[in-house]
């Protein structure tokens, strides 16, 4: 607790967007399975292959992200935002269909999207500080995702018990909120630290040749 508080502004920023993203998860993940269940009729076989193809599709987008991380190494913020947006997008495509045509390429969207955002909040926390801080500021965003995970599905279980389809539109409302702040918040905080970052690197490269 007292490192999240005492953490840099830009530190702050990277927690709050995995937080919100946890928490986004699984507050949908209480439609999701009644999705699955009743809507889709899976039975074990399919929930397997579901896993399987689920599994797939976050590895596959661990390749896909360099390209996109490093494009956009020291300013994240229009690629995290299109991610957010997309996996908005793929989560209300999710919800509303009966086809498995549709659910399962909004499926590979939501997925893809989110494994490419993660790849990126991983990357961008390796350049906020020393080793020690990146380990202090590591250990935070763990226990933010844990927390996350008490705290969603309770929250979306209130939700789906007010309303079926309450839990969509609060986590789409969330992704609108979290491209809101990753709008307003990164270019102030983050991207200049990330620009200072780059900058030592190579200041340490000149000084080693």
């Amino acid at each position: 607790g007292e490192l999240a508080v005492a953490a840099p502004a830009s530190a702050r920023c990277v927690l709050v967007l995995r937080f919100s993203l946890s928490m986004g998860f699984h507050v949908f993940y209480t439609v999701m399975s009644v999705i699955l269940r009743e809507k889709f009729k899976f039975g074990p076989s399919d929930w397997s292959n579901y896993f399987a193809f689920v599994g797939f599709v976050y590895a596959s987008s661990q390749v896909l992200s360099k390209y996109f991380v490093n494009r956009s190494a020291n300013d994240p913020t229009s690629l995290i935002m299109a991610c957010t947006l997309l996996m908005g997008v793929g989560r209300f495509a999710c919800s509303v269909t009966s086809r498995l045509v549709v659910f399962y390429p909004a499926v590979t969207l939501t997925i893809l999207a989110l494994g490419i955002i993660n790849n990126s909040i991983n990357t961008t926390v390796t350049r906020l500080g020393g080793r020690d801080k990146v380990g202090g500021i590591m250990g935070v965003l763990d226990t933010a995702e844990k927390f996350a995970g008490v705290v969603g599905p309770t929250l979306g279980g209130l939700l789906y018990a007010y309303d079926p389809f309450a839990p969509v539109l609060a986590v789409c409302a969330g992704y609108v909120l979290m491209c809101v702040g990753v709008y307003w918040s990164f270019p102030r905080y983050l991207v200049p630290t990330l620009e200072k970052s780059a900058a030592d690197e190579k200041k340490n490269e000149k000084k080693s040749e």
